[in-house]
Formats: structure tokens, sequence, C-alpha cells
């Protein structure tokens, strides 16, 4: 499937649907598709390479695999579409499986890359007079093209290889220039995962790559969106969030709506902010939102109005529901730790933090924050976890007491993994906490 760039459509060959290869050509074009009856047409076939002549308004289309009943048949015909009908130009190219066809815009060039079987990277420059392939020999060539994607981007005349997975490869994808004599591996500090069987095109009005999907090459398939101009950035879908998990999520009742920031997949680490209202989710994008803040845990101050939320590197944020506002320089607060718990007192009228991981311990700390600074309460405490339930009981926060401590408020810690490098240790336990006493 290419662009028409002249025509302003796109064209559309062959490929595999219902357990067998087609070889019907289609237009798509302001939302409709349509299918054109050409007199000839190559054979069916899938895994082809294509691209768009745009100086000789020609598709040029090589190669592919025929799949019969039992073995694949490689093909390495040489095709060409002029908007009519296809007219074979070759019918015995390179020996090249899985081709990756593109158009050097800025010097009129149709390309192919590819590799043998023993993942030799192969590269040819098409002469369109002869309709044959010259091979192209330059110093330094990808190291592995196996289900890459090449783009032309017009902003500087150069050809964008990424993808791809050979038996060397690596788990880190690379980004590869062609400036019409050299290739050269682009420096870029944000690796993304290796991809392969990915699609790609250039954005032309906001001048930056697109990669779309594919599978990741020691993962799954990916639905996934990737924007690149001289480092990668995911792109978010503003309907709603990507799948993850280990998200900060709070209820605001003074706003009616529900606030969620950050989170994890196997792919990627979130540092987004989305407001779920009225059975719908919006991307919440405004200055002064944490740039940086994994492991989140949020909760909703009721009496300050605001959100509270604690990274895992200790950093504090408050979202007031229109600007973020950090604090920097506090003298005394938690050590970084993950997956802490969090709740508000209502009683106490403050942040109530408890336990986390430090990367070396589980830790069994309880903090409490009151909008400006920390204090540790250090008297006896459940026993050290990670990943448990926390809450504040409304209802029994002036409970009943049975002893000389007083009134009770109720914060319920249950469950979590209590040990590192061992099986879950799930305490069958609600601890009520009372700070006037310390106790548990």
């Amino acid at each position: 499937m290419i662009t028409d760039t002249i025509h302003q459509r796109v064209v559309l060959f062959g490929g595999r649907g219902n357990s067998a290869d087609l070889n019907d050509t289609w237009f798509y074009r302001e939302g409709v598709w349509m299918q054109v009856a050409t007199p000839d047409a190559p054979s069916k076939r899938s895994l082809a390479g294509a691209a768009y002549d745009s100086r000789r308004d020609r598709v040029v289309l090589f190669g592919g695999f025929e799949s019969p009943v039992t073995t694949a048949i490689a093909l390495y015909d040489t095709w060409e579409f002029d908007g009519t009908t296809w007219v074979r130009r070759n019918a015995a190219g390179p020996q090249i499986n899985k081709p990756i066809l593109v158009y050097d815009e800025s010097r009129s060039e149709m390309l192919m890359l590819g590799q043998l079987a023993d993942e030799t990277v192969k590269m040819y420059r098409y002469d369109a007079v002869a309709g044959s392939w010259t091979e192209i020999t330059p110093a330094a060539k990808p190291p592995c093209v196996n289900e890459s994607a090449a783009t032309f981007r017009p902003t500087d005349n150069t050809i964008l290889l990424t993808g791809g997975f050979c038996s060397t490869s690596t788990n880190i994808d690379e980004v590869w220039q062609w400036d019409g004599s050299t290739w050269t591996k682009a420096t870029t500090l944000l690796g993304t995962e290796r991809t392969y069987a990915s699609a790609q095109a250039f954005d032309v009005s906001r001048s930056q790559l697109l990669r779309f999907g594919g599978t990741a090459v020691f993962d799954t398939p990916r639905g996934t969106t990737f924007a690149f101009t001289t480092e990668w950035a995911q792109m978010l879908d503003a309907s709603s969030p990507g799948a993850r998990s280990l998200f900060a999520l709070t209820s605001d009742p003074v706003n009616k709506t529900i606030w969620m920031y950050g989170g994890i997949n196997d792919q990627s680490t979130y540092f987004d902010f989305w407001q779920y209202k009225n059975g719908q989710w919006t991307y919440v994008n405004v200055e002064g939102s944490p740039a940086s803040c994994s492991s989140p845990n949020a909760v909703y101050d009721t009496d300050r109005k605001k959100m509270v939320m604690v990274c895992g590197d200790s950093s504090i944020y408050e979202w007031d529901g229109c600007a973020w506002k950090s604090f920097t320089d506090l003298k005394n607060d938690p050590k970084a730790r993950r997956f802490s718990m969090m709740t508000y007192d209502q009683t106490l009228k403050k942040t109530v933090l408890f336990g986390g991981f430090d990367e070396a311990k589980y830790v069994a700390e309880t903090w409490l924050w009151d909008g400006a600074a920390w204090t540790e309460i250090k008297n006896k405490r459940p026993p050290a976890r990670t990943l448990a339930a926390m809450w504040f009981d409304p209802v029994q926060k002036k409970s009943r007491s049975a002893d000389k401590d007083g009134e009770y408020f109720c914060a319920g810690i249950f469950g979590g993994d209590g040990r590192r490098n061992a099986a879950n240790v799930e305490e069958l336990s609600c601890f009520v906490m009372d700070f006037d006493s310390g106790r548990t």
C-alpha cells in the first residue's frame, strides 16, 4: 500500500486474506475505497515491496511470495502501474525476499533494500528505462533490514530506515539515514524497543516520521504509535489512555471527576495526565505538569480541595484542578521508594503514606503530609510491605474504644508482598491505626 502524491490517493495491491493470496488493485481517496479493474496484473502474492515514482507517475512493485497450499514460492519480478493497468518490466530481478522499496524524491531514484538467506544486506537502484536493478555498494549499510521500514524525509532529503529483526539484533532499535551516497547510524538518546513489520510514513505537516504497530522482537504485537524527529517519542491517543498498570488514580468529589497520572506497560513508562468525567476521558496538557514521576501515588485532600501525588523518588506535587505545584527543598521527607500506599485522613486532615520498596528492602515507615511538610510517625507500625490496599473509613473514624487510648480512626492495610525474592506474603488482617498513641 503506497501513497500516489500526484493524484492524492492511496494505491493498494494484493496481500493475503482468508487463507489465500490476492492480486486485486484498489484506490482509496477522500474516505472511499474503489476497486480498479486492470487489464493485466501481477500474480497473487503477499509481502511484495512497492513505492511511488512521482517523477514518472508510476507505482513500482517488486517480488513477494505466492503462498499455495504447501511451500511458499518466492517471486523476483518487477511491475509498474500507471493508474490504469500493470505492466511487467522484468521477470527475474535480484533474489531478495521481503523487499523494501523507497523513492528518493530529491534524487529521483527508486531504491530497494533486502537481504539474502545468510542475512547479507543488499541495496539496489532501479533503471526505469531498462526495467532492471543495479546493485549499490556503499561503504556501510544497515546491519539488518528483515521486515524493517524505509521512508523518504523531505526536510533534509534523507531516507530513514528503522526496525527489522535478525539473528544479531539487539533489543534497542536503530535509525539509519541515507543521504544519496552514504548510510550513517543516527545518534538517539531515547531508544525504543526494536520492532519489525511495522507501518511507517512521514507526516509532512508536522515534519516527523510516524511508525505504528509491528511486533517487538522480544515481546508481542503492539498497537502503539511512535514519532521520530531527532528522538523517539510515543504518541498519545487523545480519546483515551493507553493500556497500563501501576498508575495514580483518585476521585475528585469537588470537580466531580477522576484524575489519572502515569503508569507503565511492557513497552513504556507513561508521564501523562488524564481526566475522566461524564463517561469520557480527556488528556490534560498544562504547563508545569510533572515531566517525570515514576511509581506515582495519589489521593485527594477533601479539606484543601487538592490532589496530592507522591513519586517514587519522594518528590511531591499538588493539583488544584487548574495548576500543578511542586515542593522542593523539604528538610524532612520520605526517602525514595516504589509502590507505597496512601490515603487521606479526614480526621487528621492529613495525607497518610505507608510502606513501599526502597530497592533494597521493604519499608514500614508511616508519614503524614499537611500541605507544607512531612512528619514521620515512628511508633509501632504494621510489618513492612508494598502493593497493599489502604483506605480511610469515614464511618468508623470515631469508632468505639475498648481501652484507655480513646477514640480511633481506621486506615486499613491489607495484603501485599512482604518479602523480596520470595513468595507473596498475604497478611490476612486489618490494622487499625491510632496516631495519638502510635499503636496499630
